[in-house]
């Protein structure tokens, strides 16, 4: 009898330690970090991507004589272009798509840091978080890139993967 008490009792220390190693979602967990860079990086790299199409694209208006140091000008151009970019950035050959691998070219060789990571709220069972931070992006010497994010950290139900999804980013550049 005594040895079943003790199994038992054995046996609910290990029941109530094994809650003790379920992962916990955590805003600044290395692994989520590194999801927040890839997938801030993709966007920031976009971006890039359809400034440099719509530099080019000036240039080649200007050259045809072309008034386009006007702001209405560029929006319009921009309108005309974001559409234009979205299909045609993956699709090799086209002008879209150099100008959106140069962007990522560039994006990747600056450095990235997420900065003032603040947890908002986390779920009762631990497995969601949600964050603030900020992401810079530099040259080494300076800050050439900053975004205020939220985003939103959870851990799936079987513990072996963390999940980033990216709520939203707002160019706090100064």
């Amino acid at each position: 009898m005594k040895r079943i008490s003790l199994i038992v009792t054995a046996l609910a220390v290990l029941f109530l330690w094994s809650g003790c190693f379920d992962k916990k979602a955590s805003c600044s967990d290395t692994q989520a970090k590194d999801m927040v860079h890839n997938i801030v990086s993709e966007k920031v790299a976009e971006d890039v991507g359809l400034y440099l199409l719509l530099e080019e694209t000036k240039k080649e208006k200007s050259q045809k004589g072309k008034d386009v140091d006007n702001p209405f000008v560029e929006n319009m151009m921009l309108i005309v272009l974001r559409p234009l970019y979205q299909t045609q950035k993956d699709q090799k050959g086209t002008k879209a798509h150099e100008a959106y691998e140069r962007a990522k070219k560039h994006v990747a060789n600056l450095k990235f840091s997420l900065d003032n990571i603040v947890t908002t709220s986390q779920s009762n069972t631990g497995k969601q978080a949600s964050c603030k931070a900020t992401a810079n992006f530099g040259d080494g010497k300076k800050v050439v890139a900053s975004y205020d994010l939220e985003y939103q950290v959870s851990v799936t139900d079987d513990n072996k993967k963390i999940l980033v999804e990216v709520n939203s980013m707002k160019d706090v550049t100064k």
